[in-house]
């Protein structure tokens, strides 16, 4: 898989619309439809900004979280319509915002953090074998 492949975090992402009630056999909800439009915003919008492929994963409260590991982690986690959570680590260096706007990520100087896509096949290594997660 290229890690440019976009198409297969979408179709992911979208397959989340179907969770229903207790999904996961422990009693998860699925994503409501303000937090899967927003995470499908947000990837459009870092897919424009020439952002590595991140993968995505979904948690049994309903969130969404897309993440990249790459000599750092950065998790960014969607629970409510037009809002993240910001999560980076890199050796020392830890950073936590919660309720950014999007706009705000995209726009502002927490952009600078995420991966570019520089190596069209540095996708597996990024996040090993796997490229889809899901949690409990």
């Amino acid at each position: 898989m290229k890690n440019d492949d976009y198409n297969s975090l979408i179709n992911e992402l979208n397959s989340y619309e179907s969770l229903e009630d207790d999904w996961d056999g422990y009693g998860g909800v699925g994503p409501s439809a303000g937090v899967i439009e927003t995470v499908r915003r947000f990837i459009k919008l870092i897919k424009k900004k020439n952002i590595l492929r991140p993968a995505i994963m979904v948690d049994g409260e309903g969130s969404i979280s897309l993440f990249w590991r790459h000599g750092m982690y950065l998790e960014t986690s969607f629970d409510v319509k037009n809002k993240l959570t910001f999560l980076y680590k890199k050796d020392d260096s830890l950073i936590g915002k919660d309720d950014l706007p999007i706009e705000d990520v995209i726009n502002g100087e927490l952009i600078s953090y995420f991966p570019l896509n520089q190596n069209k096949n540095s996708f597996n290594e990024l996040v090993g074998n796997s490229s889809v997660l899901h949690y409990d």
